[in-house]
């Protein structure tokens, strides 16, 4: 099914480009490799006009891979070490096209008497050579950039890109991942995290646990470090959240009672025919005699509630001084249980009661437990905050 919807596509995007007369237009354009992905499609799906297509596939390949060949020989010439991605770049380009050419050959060109012609030279050694050349080059620019960096952040992440692409292209290279390890560390902004409580009553062990766990906000953003703040901690930015109110309702229960009442098909046995014999349906299955009858509940619906709410401030201040700045934060935290009684027959509820059915009554969580719901709410509030701050 896969298979056929790709090929779907291919078959829809190749005819949008028009036929013979359309791709040689793209050809005269310069749209080579354009032109040898709609031939080779045609090709593949058995197109009319295939011998056309493969003439028009035949000269976009042997045109494309004559530029890719003259611009490296041109970069070769500049000898800038600089160019080597380019040039590497290039020979990636011409085997890809000879992979998406060589599972069609050969082809026959229709009243010609001749196979078309493709050069399937193996360039993997040159690739190897400019890969090579090209990590040589991003390592020891990656390298130049982290010795002159000093205090610059920016050229350490800078860095840290150009390390990045030499793993990636060839893994294992000399001390690139130690060298990495060190770019992420000095690029990275440290920003040391206090709460501070300001409600003149003492605070739950789990609100600063909750509102100083950084997991995922650090996996998040790649270029901040969250973390507790700790005493003496060396940190590029400080934040205090500065909890200025908590406040929990009181345990709250409602009750409402209801009467309901609806009618219900009562299955009383099998139908039987006059010989007293099962009826049975299309299925063979026994049809069952059923009768209407009413059916009445009353039912105690209690609801359980409890609130939570907090407010706080975040102060952010650079390391060193300069001006804080100051955001609100709030967040609220709810308790609510709703369970029924029911007296009479369950059937009798309607859908909007029936959804309770199966709650049971809990306890009202505790002031501590409130007050750790409404601190998880505000956390989301101070993380929205922090991944949005530029910390530079």
């Amino acid at each position: 099914m896969k298979r056929l919807i790709l090929w779907m596509l291919a078959s829809m995007l190749a005819a949008g480009c028009g036929g013979p007369k359309k791709l040689r237009a793209r050809l005269a354009a310069g749209e080579y490799d354009r032109v040898i992905e709609v031939a080779v499609t045609k090709i593949r799906h058995g197109a009319k006009k295939k011998g056309e297509y493969i003439r028009l596939l035949e000269e976009a390949y042997a045109r494309a891979t004559d530029r890719d060949l003259q611009e490296i020989r041109r970069l070769e010439k500049e000898s800038d070490p600089a160019k080597w991605k380019e040039i590497y770049r290039l020979y990636a380009r011409i085997m890809d096209r000879q992979d998406k050419v060589r599972p069609l050959l050969p082809l026959k060109v229709a009243g010609e008497n001749r196979y078309a012609r493709f050069d399937m030279t193996d360039y993997t050694p040159r690739l190897r050579q400019a890969r090579d050349r090209m990590v040589e080059y991003t390592y020891r620019q990656a390298r130049s950039l982290m010795e002159r960096a000093g205090d610059d952040r920016g050229k350490y992440r800078e860095a840290y890109g150009l390390l990045e692409e030499v793993v990636r292209m060839s893994p294992g290279y000399r001390d690139a991942e130690a060298l990495m390890a060190e770019a992420r560390r000095k690029g990275t902004v440290r920003v040391g995290v206090a709460v501070v409580n300001e409600t003149n009553k003492p605070l739950p062990l789990s609100v600063t646990r909750i509102l100083t766990d950084f997991t995922r906000l650090n996996g998040q953003v790649f270029w901040n470090r969250f973390e507790p703040a700790r005493p003496g901690g060396a940190y590029d930015y400080n934040v205090w959240v500065r909890v200025t109110d908590v406040w929990v309702s009181p345990p709250r229960e409602d009750k409402e009672t209801v009467r309901r009442e609806r009618q219900v098909n009562d299955k009383t046995g099998y139908v039987r025919d006059q010989r007293g014999q099962v009826v049975k349906d299309s299925t063979g299955r026994p049809v069952q005699q059923e009768k209407l009858r009413t059916v009445r509940a009353t039912v105690h619906k209690y609801r359980r509630y409890r609130e939570a709410r907090m407010t706080a401030l975040a102060e952010i201040r650079k390391a060193g001084g300069g001006t804080p700045k100051v955001h609100p934060l709030s967040g609220k935290g709810v308790f609510e249980n709703i369970y029924l009684v029911v007296e009479g027959d369950e059937r009798a509820l309607d859908d909007e009661l029936a959804r309770y059915r199966k709650n049971r009554r809990l306890p009202f969580p505790s002031e501590a437990e409130m007050t750790a719901r409404a601190a998880a709410d505000l956390k989301t509030e101070l993380d929205r905050l922090l991944a949005q701050t530029p910390f530079e």
